[in-house]
């Protein structure tokens, strides 16, 4: 962190803001959820609550300077421009980060773990479990300290809801082995079952 940390520096003054408020807070989550949604678009994936009017408002509206919790955002500015934002809900005892984003003008630099490891600190000042929420992103192997595994259920209601099922649960559970595998299983052991695999399929 501190060699990323030099790295900016070589680029002009960085600083990191915390807990945003007020006009701050409006300008810098439309900015959150511009890049938020590009990444969507980019990766080929659609979220119909992020992609809403609703969402931005739902999160405009803890825009509150007078509450001590509540949601808080972090931004990160080089020589004044934004590069990298997160976004995250403060309880009694815990901080849960769950919308984050950076400028992909200088993705080499990693403002979103920069920005990320001073969440931490600052998070950790305050006495505050940090909750990384769901997914398997390769980064939260490394800060986390504790894992929790979680279930997802789908239910068809219908005769459609039946069919779609059938034809995506598949593809799915493939994805899903596939980074189980990658995520427990040493690399040799990975080598010796696809070599497996390929031998019986021939």
């Amino acid at each position: 962190m501190r060699r990323r940390s030099r790295r900016l520096d070589e680029l002009g003054r960085w600083t990191i803001e915390y807990g945003l408020k007020g006009e701050a807070y409006h300008e810098v989550l439309g900015w959150l959820l511009d890049r938020k949604r590009n990444w969507l678009r980019m990766k080929g994936r659609n979220n119909d609550w992020v992609q809403s009017c609703e969402y931005e408002s739902f999160l405009q509206a803890f825009n509150d300077s007078l509450r001590p919790d509540g949601m808080r955002l972090f931004a990160l500015r080089l020589n004044g421009k934004l590069i990298a934002a997160e976004l995250g809900c403060v309880g009694h005892s815990v901080i849960e980060l769950f919308l984050s984003g950076y400028d992909p003008e200088f993705a080499q630099f990693s403002p979103g773990s920069l920005l990320l490891h001073h969440i931490l600190k600052w998070s950790f000042n305050h006495h505050l479990v940090v909750d990384i929420r769901i997914g398997d992103e390769e980064y939260k192997r490394y800060i986390s300290n504790d894992r929790v595994r979680t279930i997802h259920y789908r239910v068809a209601l219908n005769g459609f809801g039946a069919a779609y099922l059938a034809t995506h649960t598949g593809a799915r559970g493939l994805h899903y082995l596939r980074n189980q595998m990658a995520a427990h299983v040493p690399k040799h052991l990975r080598v010796w079952i696809k070599r497996k695999l390929a031998a019986n399929s021939t």
